[in-house]
């Protein structure tokens, strides 16, 4: 029959090696992006094009390109947008596609916005008095690898008509 001293010395032995192999775990996956910083990847607005639409509601195909800064790739799963123009939201646009960002790289994305009539004549309103439009783009987006996560974005930049380009 094992002594006391006997039973607890090979619990302490099976404590440590426990602990042991759930460290080496841990800094193994660690490898494997969990415990990685995301840095958030930047967003710009590089055109904006007119689709069809109905009386009360517009359609609007929104490009953007987005450039991701991390040293490993990043699949995104989604996304969801708000464009604003001149300080007035002008439409939302979501996205399910599954996209990869290759790692410090610009991947150039399309999504569809929906607008309200009287944001489109707010807009055109305010174009003859101005040059550049001042775009503000603010959302999330859904990260599935290297970790599972949702980064927000809030950027912001100048559009600028092809005849107006300083």
């Amino acid at each position: 029959m094992p002594s006391i001293f006997a039973r607890a010395h090979a619990a302490l032995r099976h404590r440590i090696e426990f602990t042991s192999l759930v460290l080496v775990l841990l800094t193994g996956c660690a490898g494997f992006g969990l415990g990685r910083d995301v840095l958030t990847p930047s967003l710009r607005l590089v055109d904006v094009q007119p689709l069809a639409g109905g009386t009360l509601e517009q359609r609007l195909r929104v490009a953007l390109v987005v450039q991701n800064p991390n040293d490993f790739d990043i699949e995104l799963d989604g996304m969801r947008l708000e464009l604003a123009l001149n300080d007035r939201l002008l439409g939302r646009a979501v996205s399910a596609e599954r996209i990869v960002l290759p790692r410090l790289e610009e991947t150039r994305l399309t999504l569809d916005a929906s607008i309200g009539l009287i944001d489109v004549v707010r807009q055109l309103l305010q174009l003859n008095t101005r040059e550049a439009l001042d775009y503000q783009l603010t959302g999330d987006l859904f990260i599935r690898s290297p970790v599972d996560t949702t980064l927000a974005f809030d950027q912001a930049g100048e559009l600028y008509a092809p005849s107006a380009v300083p």
